[in-house]
């Protein structure tokens, strides 16, 4: 069945890696109550899959692996920049 589900982000220079069903579509991401988040549309009859996403603060250096831009998140007076890693 193809449900919305949402996924919180952490601030962090870490990569995050989120499970979510195989075919996962990324729809937005955005603020929700100073919480940076992303909603996906799943097939929860998928099977699982590990991906990995990292959030980057303007004027921070961006990584060299290969990216696909996401959406830009703000915070207040902070800026920041949602991406995949492939």
């Amino acid at each position: 069945m193809k449900t919305i589900y949402k996924y919180q982000l952490e601030i962090t220079l870490d990569v995050q890696i989120i499970e979510m069903p195989v075919h996962a579509k990324i729809l937005s991401a955005q603020n929700q109550n100073e919480n940076p988040c992303m909603w996906v549309e799943v097939e929860t009859t998928n099977d699982v899959e590990f991906r990995r996403f990292y959030v980057l603060g303007t004027g921070y250096p961006m990584p060299s692996n290969t990216s696909r831009f996401i959406g830009t998140i703000q915070i207040n007076d902070l800026v920041f920049h949602l991406f995949e890693l492939y």
